[in-house]
């Protein structure tokens, strides 16, 4: 049951920032292609966080005690891992000349072994 009521709460709160992003995007990027149409902008949405965050409110407390812990767990974790591996740190090393490229190469512009 533990597991159940886990991943209603990740499902339910994933669904929450869904319908917000429908919300901001409809309002903030109009010019964006749409693949779909949401009828009854931004009314359905609305609803849509609404009786999600409802259902939360069901939960026990300890589900919310887990959910935070594993979101904690999944913060830490990408950011730790998106920390060393995004564009933006091997732009920055390969400005500042230190550190390896991917394919274990040095990333200076010297030819190896001359």
């Amino acid at each position: 049951m533990q597991v159940a009521e886990l991943t209603n709460i990740g499902i339910l709160l994933a669904f929450v920032v869904v319908c917000a992003s429908v919300i901001v995007l409809h309002y903030r990027r109009p010019d964006l292609p749409r693949t779909f149409r949401c009828p009854g902008m931004p009314a359905v949405p609305a609803i849509g966080i609404l009786f999600s965050l409802w259902l939360i409110t069901f939960l026990q407390w300890q589900t919310w005690v887990r959910f935070a812990a594993w979101f904690v767990i999944g913060l830490i974790v990408y950011f730790g891992y998106s920390y060393r591996h995004s564009e933006l740190a091997r732009a920055e090393a390969a400005a500042s000349g230190g550190g390896d490229s991917d394919d274990g190469a040095p990333s200076s512009g010297t030819p190896a072994g001359g």
